[in-house]
């Protein structure tokens, strides 16, 4: 019997034995698939690789690897889309993502829209600062800032949308990028496609970035949970060098998932300072107005 929806990722050689033995026994685990198939997005798998997916139930689709991956796996999906009949979809990052909890209800809710999850980071600092704007042609990109501007990140890595929606996206995704080869590309052009055509913002647990969320969370036993002792359904490590990832041996299972104090300390660190910088910038304002008040952060007097 034809199954409905589809949980998608891709993976190279390198990234496959995460993907097999943390993100897809995590999801086979935890997840109810009755209705679902799983489809990866292959990369340049071994052999091995691909008989170990197949195996386990998953549809392996054969792609060119002719760009970063994180860019050329929404060509794909468009392609393998165009000739399924999935209603909806969910796509995921590969090499940094468990699922702790059943999330198929989703499938199930608002199903005619995008669905992700925001960080906590506003769009153009982030898009500046880290990724640059190089894969997204110039004629553009001053309409992508003023649609981006003083909004939150909608992180790409994990997405819940309808077939037509991801085909879509990929035609306006094609046009606007300028290279396939740009660290980023996918995360402005979709945030772009989501402020400008709607979005339906999801609960962060469905998407928690770890070192990205103000949330709290505690580790047990391998297991994340949130501050009410309930799983998070879907934890993702994000970084891009694995240096500077939170949590050190990311998994699924026992003696996996400890915190990289180093990284913590400098995350507390790196958010203070953005705290008292926010307040300073509010001080300065209200100091050009003529208000008199005492600055918060080191006590001195303000005035006109």
């Amino acid at each position: 019997m034809a199954k409905h929806h589809m949980i998608c990722s891709c993976s190279d050689e390198r990234f496959a034995d995460f993907l097999i033995n943390h993100w897809l026994k995590s999801l086979k685990d935890n997840v109810n698939l009755t209705n679902i198939d799983i489809v990866i997005f292959d990369y340049g798998l071994n052999q091995v690789q691909k008989d170990t997916l197949k195996k386990e139930g998953a549809i392996v689709y054969s792609c060119k690897k002719d760009g970063k991956v994180v860019n050329i796996r929404f060509r794909d999906l468009a392609r393998f889309l165009s000739k399924s009949d999935y209603d909806q979809v969910l796509s995921t990052d590969g090499g940094d993502i468990i699922f702790q909890d059943d999330i198929s209800g989703l499938f199930e809710e608002n199903k005619n829209m995008f669905r992700a999850v925001h960080e906590e980071i506003d769009n153009i600092p982030f898009i500046t600062e880290l990724m640059g704007w190089d894969g997204i042609d110039k004629n553009v990109q001053k309409e992508v800032y003023e649609v981006l501007k003083s909004k939150p990140v909608i992180n790409a890595g994990v997405i819940f949308g309808p077939k037509n929606k991801f085909i879509d996206a990929w035609n306006i995704f094609e046009k606007m990028a300028t290279s396939l080869d740009s660290f980023g590309t996918d995360q402005i052009i979709f945030d772009y496609l989501f402020y400008k055509e709607g979005f339906v913002g999801l609960d962060p647990k469905y998407n928690f970035v770890l070192g990205k969320t103000n949330s709290s969370f505690k580790i047990k036993k391998g297991k994340f949970y949130d501050n009410n002792n309930n799983l998070i359904p879907i934890v993702h490590n994000v970084g891009s060098v694995k240096f500077f990832r939170l949590i050190k041996n990311f998994g699924y299972g026992k003696g996996h998932n400890q915190i990289r104090k180093s990284v913590l300390m400098a995350m507390q660190t790196s958010q203070e300072f953005s705290t008292k910088t926010k307040i300073k910038d509010k001080i300065s304002k209200i100091k050009s107005k003529g208000f008199e008040f005492r600055d918060k952060i080191n006590g001195s007097r303000l005035s006109k």
